[in-house]
C-alpha cells in the first residue's frame, strides 16, 4: 500500500501528497504497535519461565521438564558449562567491586594498555574473589581482579592482541591505584561513568549452531523451545546477553574455527589452497578454544557493537588453565 501510494503521489503530487503522509503515519503507528506487542510477549514469556525456575544454578533441568524437553536432559547435561551472567545495574543499586567502565584499578606505575599506539577503552572490571565465591571451580585466578580493555583495531588480530594484552590481571597482593584513561583517549558515552555489575551463577546451554549433533536430535518446535530457554538463561529474561565463561552465542557463524584460523595465519577463503592435513589440524585446534567473556550491545551502558552486535574474548583451554590471559583473542559480530 505504501509503495502504490508513493507512486501515486509522484504522479499526482497535489492529490497524492496528503495520502502519502497519511500512509506513512499509519505504517509508523502499526510498526510501533507491533514492536510494543513483541516486547510485551517477550516479557510475558520471561515471567512464565521465571515462575517455573529462576534463571540460576541448574534451572535448565526444571525448564526442560516443564517445556517438553525432559527426554533430552541426559544428552545436554555433559555439554552445559558453568557461567556467570553479568547484569548492568543503575549506579548505586548494588554493592560489589565488579563494574562497567570508569577508572581502571591498576598497579602503581602500570601503563594504560594501548593498541597500535592508541589508548584502549576499559569495558569491565571483574572482582575475582566474587567470581570464586559464586563459581568455586572457576579456572580463573582466585584473587585480585581482571580488567578487560577494547579497541576496534584489535578485532581478529592475534598479533595486536598479544602486543596490547586486552585482559589485565591485577593480583590481590598488588596495590591497585584508580587510574584515569590517558589524555589522548576517546571515551564513548556513559562508559566513562562506572556502573555496577550484578553477577549470577548458572549453567549455560550450548548453541545449536555449534553442537550440531545435539541439534540433529531436535525437531524444529523443540529447537525453537531450546533456543528460547538458552536465551532466557543467558539474559535473565529481560537483559542483554553479557556472560563470563559458558558458551558463546554467535550471531552469525560459530567462532571457534575462526580463532584457530587466525592464530595459524589462515584467512577466510584460503581453504582451497590448504592441504587436508592442515585443515584437519585447524579443526582439531578449534575445539580447544572457549569463551572467556561475551558482551552484548546494551543501551544502559551504552554499548553498540556494529549493528546490535556482540564482542567476544576467546582463549584456549590450556592458556586459561595456566592463567595465560595475555593470549586472548578478541572477535566481534554484528546482528
Amino acid at each position: 500500500m505504501l509503495v502504490s501510494t508513493a507512486i501515486w503521489a509522484a504522479m499526482r503530487p497535489h492529490q497524492g501528497g496528503p495520502a502519502l503522509g497519511v500512509a506513512v503515519t499509519a505504517c509508523f503507528l502499526l510498526m510501533r504497535q507491533l514492536v510494543r506487542r513483541a516486547c510485551r510477549d517477550a516479557l510475558d514469556a520471561a515471567e512464565r519461565l521465571r515462575a517455573i525456575a529462576a534463571p540460576a544454578g541448574d534451572a535448565w533441568r526444571r525448564l526442560f521438564e516443564a517445556e517438553g524437553l525432559g527426554g533430552h536432559i541426559p544428552a545436554v547435561a555433559p555439554l552445559v558449562r558453568k557461567a556467570l551472567r553479568l547484569t548492568v545495574r543503575p549506579k548505586g543499586q548494588t554493592e560489589g567491586r565488579s563494574r562497567v567502565g570508569g577508572r581502571a584499578d591498576l598497579p602503581a606505575g602500570w601503563p594504560w594498555p594501548r593498541c597500535a599506539g592508541l589508548p584502549m577503552e576499559l569495558l569491565v572490571q571483574l572482582d575475582l574473589a566474587e567470581i570464586r565465591r559464586l563459581l568455586p571451580e572457576s579456572p580463573l585466578p582466585a584473587e585480585g581482579h581482571l580488567c578487560f580493555f577494547y579497541s576496534d583495531r584489535i578485532i581478529g588480530s592475534a598479533s595486536l592482541a598479544r602486543e596490547a594484552c586486552p585482559v589485565v590481571h591485577v593480583p590481590g597482593s598488588a596495590t591497585a591505584v584508580p587510574t584515569d584513561p590517558p589524555a589522548d583517549a576517546k571515551p564513548r558515552g556513559a562508559r566513562t561513568e562506572p556502573l555496577p555489575l550484578e553477577l549470577t551463577a548458572y549453567e549455560d546451554l550450548p548453541d545449536l549452531a555449534v553442537e550440531k549433533g545435539l541439534a540433529a536430535t531436535l525437531d524444529e518446535p523443540q529447537a525453537e523451545t531450546y533456543r528460547a530457554l538458552a536465551s532466557f538463561l543467558a539474559s535473565g529474561g529481560d537483559d542483554p546477553h553479557h556472560k563470563l565463561l559458558g558458551h558463546a552465542e554467535p550471531l552469525e557463524e560459530p567462532m571457534e574455527l575462526e580463532c584457530a584460523r587466525i592464530v595459524n595465519g589462515i584467512g577466510v577463503g584460503k581453504s582451497s589452497t590448504l592441504t587436508s592435513a592442515l585443515l584437519d589440524q585447524v579443526a582439531r585446534q578449534s575445539r580447544r578454544w572457549r569463551l572467556l567473556l561475551q558482551l552484548d550491545s546494551d543501551a544502559a551502558v551504552p554499548w553498540m557493537w556494529g549493528d546490535l552486535g556482540r564482542v567476544y574474548f576467546w582463549i584456549r583451554d590450556e592458556d586459561l588453565q595456566q592463567h595465560r590471559l595475555d593470549r586472548v583473542l578478541v572477535l566481534a559480530e554484528g546482528a
